[in-house]
């Protein structure tokens, strides 16, 4: 099955680049992620419990529903009226966006540092060695650290601004404190979520921005590259401070016959490969309660106004037989609106994500850059969970929405109508 699956998802990639006539999209996206995952799961590296048949079918339905969501989404048409964007003034748009950038990256960096200096005060300076502690105690809230809640979420803004500025106008020294500030808050977690959040959107915004800086084909992949391998080095010291002292109990003999006793890898592979056990394992029982992944916020919120009883913003652990407690997107939508619920809903979000994209990349104002950015964050670890359970992917959408519009009206000649609808 999984051989079988892997083809589909090569089909998949191709449809596709036919579809978008490029890689980086919705459906190319899905499919190499899951794709990857599923690949993982199924190798034999690692002891996993089988996947169900109703898993597979699971698994084969959510992923042809988004893609025939995708497909639609490509090719709605909400209004016919031709848009004209017309003398796109580039002092203009430079200015705009680095003030949107520095400002966002200011009110991301008061919640951070604030965040940093608590963290500081219960675990010391030396935060790297001490980085199991803090994850642990960060899924078993048992410290609180969050000094300033929400407002670092607007570094979730900066990041794609910041791609598309530096494929627009080049190197800008602001580049070296958004780095700072994301490896910092990727650090407050104790994980390696923040750092691969980092990550995509600023990949998502360089990528779906128009050219502008003269650098070569050649210079612009040596970038992304060395964008690539600070990433990949971010998440290896992590996961190696995380792997000290893990057992690799599950590892199978062909994982110790190619890779040895790298508990690293190990650490690694689990990541990627868990979140499929645990659908496996959600799917036998498939307990519902109404939004309570999708509408977790508005949930928070009734429950410290005392209308209602706090919901846990960790899920609950299933044996796979490793203990994991994310099992994808899938999971989290069919707990939120049932099995019937899921086949509607997982298309819908094909069509949203594929009509953002569309957006993004056939126009050159900033709005839909952002929120594609974060989109295409959310579809890359869709394999993983479900990002728009956390109130910072909504703070990210609302405030990206209003300070990309204000980037856009100060740089380009749009007419009210016309903005109302970008």
């Amino acid at each position: 099955m999984v051989v079988l699956y892997c083809l589909f998802c090569f089909f998949a990639v191709y449809v596709g680049k036919i579809i978008y006539s490029n890689f980086f999209n919705p459906i190319c996206l899905y499919s190499v992620v899951w794709g990857l995952a599923v690949f993982i799961h199924q190798s034999g590296l690692i002891f996993y419990y089988n996947l169900t048949p109703f898993c597979w079918m699971v698994i084969f339905a959510s992923h042809l529903l988004f893609i025939l969501g995708c497909f639609i989404g490509w090719n709605l048409k909400i209004d016919e009226k031709p848009i004209v964007i017309e003398c796109v003034h580039d002092e203009q748009l430079k200015k705009w966006m680095f003030i949107g950038i520095a400002v966002t990256m200011s009110l991301a960096a008061i919640a951070i540092v604030a965040n940093l200096k608590t963290m500081i005060s219960i675990y010391g300076f030396n935060l790297m060695e001490q980085i199991v502690l803090i994850y642990g105690d960060r899924v078993n809230e048992t410290q609180k650290i969050e000094t300033i809640p929400y407002l670092g979420s607007f570094i979730f803004i900066t990041l794609p601004l910041l791609g598309c500025y530096l494929k627009r106008f080049g190197f800008h020294i602001i580049v070296i404190p958004c780095v700072l500030l994301a490896c910092a808050d990727g650090l407050i977690s104790g994980g390696r979520a923040g750092i691969v959040f980092a990550f995509l959107l600023f990949l998502a915004g360089y990528m779906c921005m128009d050219k502008g800086y003269e650098l070569s084909s050649r210079g612009r992949a040596l970038f992304l590259v060395t964008c690539l391998v600070i990433f990949v080095l971010m998440i290896f010291f992590v996961s190696q401070e995380r792997a000290d002292g893990m057992k690799m109990a599950y590892a199978t003999d062909l994982y110790t016959d190619l890779f040895g006793y790298n508990v690293t890898l190990f650490k690694g592979l689990i990541y990627v490969a868990g979140p499929i056990g645990t659908l496996n394992e959600y799917l036998r029982e498939c307990d519902f309660y109404f939004g309570k992944n999708s509408f977790l916020t508005i949930y928070n919120v009734l429950a410290r106004l005392g209308l209602m009883e706090p919901i846990n913003h960790y899920q609950e652990f299933f044996s796979t037989p490793i203990e994991c407690n994310v099992g994808t997107w899938v999971r989290e939508i069919i707990q939120d609106f049932t099995l019937f619920g899921a086949i509607f809903f997982i298309p819908f979000f094909g069509v949203l994500s594929s009509y953002v994209y569309s957006r993004a990349l056939m126009r050159k104002t900033i709005t839909m850059k952002v929120i594609w950015s974060i989109f295409a964050t959310v579809l890359a670890l869709s394999f993983f969970d479900w990002r728009f359970r956390s109130a910072s992917m909504w703070i990210a959408v609302l405030f990206g929405v209003l300070i990309g519009k204000f980037i856009d009206r100060k740089s380009f000649e749009i007419t009210e109508d016309e903005l109302k609808d970008e």
